[in-house]
């Protein structure tokens, strides 16, 4: 009976130690885990769009304001900055934060757009909206066909602002895609780290000054709780991009940060009003503490173009900007390849000709490219191109000339049995 006891008493103590060993891993496989308030949320490389955290990245959610970055980007495209718009009366009907545009009001592009991003004013939304496509309805076909090419595949847009509708939804990971295409417009990129913004006079207000929705650009009195650890909203490393909210929506961010060479991107969807902020700092810390950015490819990298029919036989290319990539903090870089494309060259080529690229690859998967750029003018050499042209009349006629042989001799063969 004892020694039964003994053999129990020894196997509940090797359990527990075995448990406590298990729970310990765990506990230390989770101390890195992000504590997200957020109900989705994704962090990703800003120069090449990789995925580098995400928590519910492809589930639908509602935007609010976010969406104004793809209005942005289309207003970019479509738009000068020293256009003008005039308000219409449906403008001045829109709820929710406004700068209370007036029916006749004419008012530059460029403060528009400023407004929009920095004030979140969804009244500007709206007249930009109707700047580009004439309506509502037309300029939300025109982001969702803008979000396809994009390759965003969980979103449709029914208004330029975010205001709630059923029909207007959209997941972290494309809100990322969108955010990303953002930032790579200078026009864009500039507007959304400002803290404040002066408007011009218009013909129906003076000048006015808005202030930014965006706090961690400037907020050093308010508190939030970072990973268990109280701060002020205000990130060093912040340089924009959009807040959003509304009662349905909750809290939504999309946050650049850049420390060096480094530049991540974070969305949080479906937050609180201030747990936004301390999500988007947790998410760009995570990326700063666990990656390094190495440039795959460097600007002005040269390869050697062979060139045919030209006066030179071989020129230089060099690569038309950098690419970068982020890797863990312990890589050496080895999971970086790049394989460079030539193209079939032939003269004449002129300096600034595209005529190849180089693909940078992570473990396999292509994550960027830059094209190869001639660097000097080559004209054409017609003795080059007469001697190639015999070349290749040669070796068709010979081609020609053995297919001919080749038939004769089957055609006798064939004669011969017959006989």
């Amino acid at each position: 009976m004892i020694v039964r006891f003994k053999m129990i008493a020894a196997a509940c103590l090797v359990s527990v130690f075995a448990f406590l060993i298990v729970f310990g891993n765990l506990e230390t496989a989770f101390a890195d885990e992000l504590k997200l308030k957020g109900k989705a949320a994704v962090l990703i490389d800003a120069h090449t769009g990789e995925v580098l955290y995400e928590k519910n990245a492809d589930k639908r959610y509602r935007p609010a304001s976010m969406t104004k970055m793809m209005t942005a980007i289309l207003v970019v495209e479509n738009l000068k900055c020293d256009d003008v718009v005039t308000v219409s009366k449906y403008v001045t009907t829109i709820d929710g934060s406004a700068l209370g545009l007036k029916k006749g009001e004419k008012m530059l592009v460029e403060d528009l757009l400023n407004v929009m991003m920095i004030y979140s004013a969804n009244d500007c939304a709206v007249a930009l909206a109707e700047a580009v496509s004439g309506s509502v309805e037309e300029f939300a076909e025109l982001m969702n066909k803008r979000a396809e090419e994009l390759g965003c595949t969980g979103t449709h847009f029914a208004n330029p602002n975010g205001l709630d509708d059923d029909n207007h939804y959209s997941t972290a990971e494309d809100m990322a895609i969108i955010a990303r295409k953002a930032m790579e417009y200078d026009t864009i990129r500039e507007i959304v780290r400002r803290t404040t913004y002066q408007t011009h006079e218009t013909n129906k207000r003076e000048v006015l000054t808005v202030g930014s929705t965006d706090r961690l650009l400037f907020d050093t009195y308010s508190w939030i709780n970072v990973n268990g650890k109280s701060c002020h909203p205000y990130y060093k490393y912040a340089v924009g991009i959009k807040t959003g909210y509304t009662d349905l929506a909750g809290g939504c961010m999309a946050a650049d940060a850049v420390r060096g060479d480094e530049e991540y991107i974070s969305i949080v969807m479906k937050s609180t009003a201030f747990d936004r902020f301390a999500d988007s700092i947790e998410l760009l810390e995570y990326g700063f503490d666990n990656y390094k950015t190495v440039e795959a490819v460097t600007e002005g990298h040269t390869e050697t173009v062979r060139v045919r029919s030209g006066k030179k036989g071989e020129i230089t290319a060099a690569a038309a900007a950098d690419v970068k990539a982020a890797v863990s903090e312990e890589s050496s870089g080895d999971e970086i390849t790049t394989e460079v494309n030539i193209e079939r060259i032939k003269a004449p080529v002129k300096e600034g000709d595209i005529v190849g690229s180089i693909t940078v690859y992570k473990d396999g998967e292509q994550i960027g490219s830059t094209d190869l750029a001639a660097c000097e003018s080559v004209s054409l050499s017609i003795p080059k191109l007469l001697l190639g042209s015999i070349y290749t009349y040669t070796a068709v006629f010979f081609i020609i000339f053995l297919i001919v042989v080749l038939n004769y001799k089957k055609s006798r063969r064939h004669r011969r049995r017959r006989r």
